[in-house]
């Protein structure tokens, strides 16, 4: 048998990714915050998406509490499209109207 450490063939798994359009303005997405200790996500809205369609403006939402008392603002962050998900599309809702 010719496999070595380092060869693919030991190395396969599936791929997830895959692009269905591009991002949009008005568009919700999960936005990842990696870690060493541990990785989260929050949840934003598309202002706009710059010329090289890989970077994108949010709103994005802070940690809360819980209590409506201390509500804390969004914060708008420019984000490399590689981080976000995809949850509510723009153009779904005019699709569900239909």
């Amino acid at each position: 048998m010719d496999v070595l450490a380092a060869d693919s063939r030991l190395m396969k798994y599936p791929c997830w990714y895959s692009q269905k359009r591009e991002p949009k303005p008005g568009d919700v997405v999960l936005i990842l915050y990696k870690s060493k200790v541990k990785d989260s996500y929050r949840i934003g809205k598309i202002n706009s998406v710059n010329e090289n369609k890989r970077d994108i403006t949010c709103s994005v939402s802070p940690v809360q509490d819980g209590s409506l008392t201390n509500f804390k603002s969004t914060a708008t962050m420019n984000i490399p499209i590689q981080r976000t998900i995809l949850i509510y599309g723009k153009d779904d809702k005019e699709k569900s109207e239909e």
